[in-house]
């Protein structure tokens, strides 16, 4: 099954989710080692983790290699402003 070709805003919308949930996870991972008693933050973390690898996957098959090489320069200067 071949995927469409992904336009300019397609990039930015998946780059911008990516950025996201990877804040998510980090807010996760630090409250997981601030409060390690906490288990429902260890399962957050969990799921957070498992959603970053699907993005991750579906960024991999739905944008081509030059747009993947790309992404961290689009990080920086459109993501975050």
């Amino acid at each position: 099954m071949s995927l469409p070709l992904v336009g300019k805003g397609h990039v930015r919308e998946l780059t911008h989710a990516y950025v996201a949930l990877a804040l998510a996870r980090d807010v996760a991972q630090r409250n997981v080692t601030e409060q390690p008693d906490r288990e429902s933050l260890r399962t957050l973390l969990t799921t957070l983790n498992v959603a970053t690898e699907s993005l991750e996957e579906v960024m991999r098959k739905a944008l081509p290699q030059e747009v993947l090489l790309e992404v961290p320069e689009m990080l920086c200067s459109e993501t975050l402003m």
